[in-house]
């Protein structure tokens, strides 16, 4: 038997090691390093910190997993480039993972490449049953905007295979169905959706165009105007819906989330100081409101009047922070002059019947027997208008009734919302009638002019 002489053994198990240990080092040189942009620059220091521990977990452990992670806060945060390095990595650790196709479809559609988007959409939807909607209804928007051109029938195809209940999917099928001069297959779909989404008002826009289309006018100008009368429209990018959905799972929003899920009566000191914390990292307006209502449940108003102050200096002024601080000048017992003067700046934002409740109550109090009658006919008035838009018309009459009795600045639109609910109802001569009125009050209601107009009464 020939054996090998001790020297030639060593010189081949010395080679084996040095081969083995030269391919343990080019799959170390092949693996890219996570993508570094320059993230402390551009968020706060708290998702820096955790971009920092995503990549090391990503760098350390190598798995399928890390990578998505890394991907996925890329991706949240605006980074798609970065996004998709991380996303083809964990391609390749794991090809068959529907998070990681999914993801990536998400970040290509961000970067553009729609049909890149689409082959990795396509797969997750085969793969995943409950993401089949989603999918083909990203799919169908990324062949409407197209690499090069759009094209429609590869659109329309994607949104047949969305079920008959994803809202959206079945709005932009209809929708490229009456562009496409088929109003009769739009109509059904339309019907159908109005009938359980009755408050959305461009799914009545969209049905108006169809019912023009085949000659129906009549019913045209009724879906238009019941438009008018629906507040809720329907979110069609699913893309940022999504991303937005999981930005809490990530740096400072992460933190913030966990701070308001600890609030609880027992531990709202610890929950004051993270909040403060957080404020200090980076000023976020929600957590100032956050810890605005927080500190009112402490007894802490002038606290939280100091807080919603600061927050409409640097964010600027909405109705519902603008009602927030006058309950918290409330609560602090300040002049009942500047509380009041907080109200009517709320009212200037948005009518509400709330508000005019709170500020009736400090006009009982402080004011004069006009102005409370004046507040009261705004309030009937607020409340009117809540009903009409709602489509409550047998209420918003009686309202708009007693609202139109008083001298108030809405006045002359509490005719007009008369005249309109009694148009609705087929009262045409009362309903001209207080058009007229409103004219009166104020003669540039262009909207009165035209109802007159449109009724043969001009």
């Amino acid at each position: 038997m020939n054996r090998f002489p001790p020297k030639l053994l060593l010189v081949i198990v010395l080679g084996i090691e040095t081969v083995v240990s030269g391919w343990a080092i080019v799959g170390q040189l092949r693996r890219p390093a996570p993508p570094r942009p320059p993230v402390a620059s551009l968020v706060d220091a708290e998702t820096s910190r955790h971009f920092r521990e995503l990549w090391s977990a990503a760098d350390t452990s190598g798995q399928n997993e890390d990578w998505l992670a890394l991907g996925q806060a890329f991706a949240v945060y605006g980074f798609f480039p970065e996004a998709e390095r991380c996303l083809g990595q964990a391609r390749q650790l794991a090809p068959q993972s529907v998070d990681t196709l999914f993801w990536s479809g998400l970040v290509m559609n961000r970067l553009g490449q729609t049909t890149r988007s689409t082959k990795y959409l396509s797969e997750a939807a085969r793969r995943d049953a409950t993401r089949r909607d989603e999918c083909h209804y990203i799919s169908a928007r990324n062949h409407l905007r197209g690499d090069a051109t759009a094209d429609t029938q590869k659109a329309e195809a994607e949104l047949r295979q969305v079920s008959s209940n994803h809202l959206a999917g079945q709005y932009l099928l209809a929708y490229l169905l009456v562009h496409s001069d088929r109003p009769g297959e739009a109509m059904p779909i339309l019907d159908r959706l109005i009938a359980g989404h009755g408050d959305i008002h461009r799914l009545y826009q969209l049905r108006a165009r169809a019912a023009e289309q085949l000659g129906e006018f009549d019913k045209a100008r009724d879906d238009r105007e019941w438009a008018e009368r629906v507040p809720e429209t329907i979110p069609t990018d699913a893309v940022a819906d999504r991303l937005g959905d999981r930005g809490h799972q990530f740096g400072l929003d992460n933190r913030i989330l966990r701070a308001g899920q600890l609030a609880s009566q027992k531990n709202l000191d610890a929950v004051v100081k993270e909040l403060n914390t957080i404020l200090k990292i980076a000023y976020r307006p929600r957590v100032a409101r956050l810890l605005a209502s927080i500190e009112l449940r402490r007894g802490r108003s002038a606290s939280a009047v100091k807080l919603l102050e600061t927050l409409i200096r640097r964010d600027g002024s909405t109705a519902d922070t603008l009602i927030e601080l006058g309950l918290a000048r409330q609560s602090a017992m300040a002049d009942s002059g500047k509380i009041l003067g907080t109200f009517q700046l709320a009212l200037r934002h948005k009518l509400d019947p709330e508000t005019c409740r709170l500020m009736i109550r400090l006009v009982k109090e402080t004011g004069t027997p006009e102005e409370l009658e004046r507040l009261e006919a705004l309030h009937k008035h607020a409340e009117g208008l809540q009903a009409f838009r709602d489509n409550r018309l047998e209420e918003a009459i009686p309202l708009f009734r007693l609202a139109t009795t008083v001298a108030h600045r809405e006045q002359a639109d509490s005719f007009y919302f008369l005249g309109e609910c009694l148009r609705h109802q087929r009262q045409r001569r009362p309903a001209v009638n207080a058009y007229r009125r409103c004219l009166e009050l104020r003669p540039q209601h262009g909207r009165a002019a035209d109802a007159v107009n449109r009724l043969g009464e001009g």
